[in-house]
């Protein structure tokens, strides 16, 4: 193997590098969006979330979609991040998984509560399955019920991976780098196609 990097490699640096104040053209991010760190901590924790319950990665990269498309919402202003985290994943699953079980709301509030009192402990009160099941309404009627109506980088890389023949290692480095990008808020500035392309 080569130790110099792929043009693949290269280009997915450049984006991972570039100005965060480019336009993205498929989402719009405005002052409501909170910080960059934010994202990152609460995106983590979602992917810890579907490891857990070993949904598909596909289901991952969904929920962080459904998230994004939220976050600029002026009705998820000052609502804790992490219940916003839960529902997207909540809904993501029941779209995407057919074979892990589902968990309930009243799991998904007990994990938001045991993080929040581990990353927030001045935050009032537990996370209820009422409350789960309230932010899964919001976010529905936030994204207008469309859960996969866009690509997410995922799905463009598993198709781009089926219709050519890769090697092994190659599409898992990919996909490290898609999980990275996935939670890195300048990231968002870019299409998935683009970013999928770019770690491929």
């Amino acid at each position: 193997m080569s130790d110099h990097p792929s043009n693949s490699s290269r280009h997915f640096c450049f984006l991972f590098v570039s100005n965060a104040s480019s336009t993205r053209k498929s989402a719009s991010i405005n002052p409501v969006t909170p910080s960059a760190l934010n994202r990152s901590r609460v995106v983590d924790w979602m992917f810890g979330l579907t490891a857990l319950w070993r949904f598909h990665t596909s289901t991952s990269f969904l929920a962080v979609d459904v998230l994004d498309r939220c976050l600029p919402h002026h009705k998820l202003r000052d609502t804790n991040l992490y219940v916003v985290g839960a529902a997207a994943v909540f809904v993501a699953a029941k779209y995407n998984e057919t074979r892990c079980q589902i968990p309930s709301a009243t799991e998904l509030a007990q994990q938001v509560s045991q993080i929040c009192s581990i990353s927030a402990p001045s935050a009032a009160g537990p996370c209820s399955k009422e409350d789960i099941a309230e932010m899964e309404g919001i976010v529905l009627s936030v994204i207008d019920f469309e859960v996969g109506a866009a690509a997410t980088a995922f799905t463009v890389f598993a198709e781009s991976t089926r219709l050519a023949d890769h090697a092994l290692l190659e599409n898992q480095v990919a996909l490290f780098l898609l999980d990275l990008s996935a939670r890195h808020h300048a990231m968002l500035q870019w299409r998935p196609r683009s970013v999928a392309l770019a770690a491929w």
